[in-house]
């Protein structure tokens, strides 16, 4: 597991950094934020060899093998092993009782936490879809269902749930939509309540204003990029921890959600802040994709190269992630 804790900047919480967002966008063909990874796999993966690298990429996970050697009778999605590795850093999943919402239109996160926690929360799942089948759900999990996917439901939904969350979890690839549960999050979390947000980059300046912005309002912010997030995934988790404060200008936060509702599918937020982030934080953040991209960028340059030379290596794969299985299960125990 890697994991970064970004500098204090604020000796006092910062609210007053509602007063200072501003939605700015752009057409999709104005923005240019592709990862290096991305420019590298665009270069160098033609359609022809495109379904054999994401095979071999699929096999760079040994989720399924920690399934079959933990003696239950449960399947435990990579987010159960990934909450595990995070609380051994910020013990966040240890309170007595965990009123938790569950921002995604999955259930990974859901699960994943009823599991960790054997249940005996309060659990409320909220969805972008209004399609999203139940179903899918398992059934053993007792949770409210949430609908804020409509514009005009959202004052009714600040109103029941304002400050009565204590752990949020955001799961989202759509930066919309991310940023528009961002924003009811901060107003949903209790004071002293913490958050979590899988994002796949840090490198884009938009990212860098969501940190900025958890950096204002919480005690404590830190990047993770748990061991069981493979070595071919860019995923990291921002783990806010104790919120600082609930003086919130819910005004200007019903203003951007409403403006994030209203974005042509084809138009996408850059920015969410009217004043410059600290170039200190600009470099710490940059330092930290660096590293924690570095692994990730060398497993993909080994897969591209095997195939390039007709030399896939399954059997060393299938070694690797069984040795990884057992230094994990080591390191965590169960």
């Amino acid at each position: 597991m890697t994991y970064y804790t970004l500098p204090k900047l604020f000796k006092y919480n910062n609210t007053n950094i509602i007063d200072l967002m501003n939605l700015t966008s752009l057409h999709k063909t104005m923005i240019h934020d592709d990862s290096f990874l991305e420019q590298m796999l665009n270069t160098f993966i033609s359609k022809t060899n495109t379904s054999l690298y994401d095979e071999i990429k699929t096999m760079h996970s040994f989720t399924d093998l920690l399934n079959i050697k933990i003696p239950d009778e449960i399947y435990h999605p990579k987010t159960y092993f990934a909450f595990i590795e995070i609380n051994k850093i910020s013990k966040i999943f240890e309170k007595q009782h965990i009123v938790s919402l569950h921002m995604s239109n999955t259930h990974d996160y859901l699960d994943a936490l009823f599991q960790l926690r054997k249940g005996k929360d309060r659990y409320i799942y909220m969805s972008e879809k209004n399609d999203i089948s139940n179903s899918t759900i398992p059934s053993y999990i007792g949770y409210e269902q949430l609908n804020s996917s409509n514009t005009s439901s959202i004052n009714r939904v600040i109103s029941k749930y304002n400050n009565t969350i204590d752990l949020i979890c955001i799961n989202y690839d759509d930066i919309k939509d991310i940023i528009k549960n961002l924003l009811l999050a901060i107003v949903f979390q209790k004071e002293s309540g913490n958050l979590i947000i899988k994002i796949k980059r840090l490198n884009n300046y938009i990212t860098k204003e969501i940190i900025y912005i958890l950096m204002s309002l919480y005690d404590n912010v830190l990047i993770i990029k748990p061991k069981i997030v493979n070595s071919v995934n860019e995923y990291k988790y921002i783990v806010a921890e104790k919120k600082k404060t609930n003086n919130l200008n819910l005004n200007i936060i019903r203003k951007l959600i409403y403006q994030l509702s209203k974005l042509p599918n084809d138009t996408y937020p850059v920015r969410i802040l009217q004043i410059e982030l600290p170039q200190i934080l600009v470099n710490k953040i940059d330092e930290c994709e660096l590293i924690m991209s570095e692994n990730t960028l060398s497993t993909h340059m080994k897969i591209l190269n095997s195939i390039h030379l007709n030399n896939v290596n399954l059997r060393g794969i299938d070694n690797k992630n069984e040795k990884e299985s057992r230094i994990w299960l080591k390191e965590n125990i169960i």
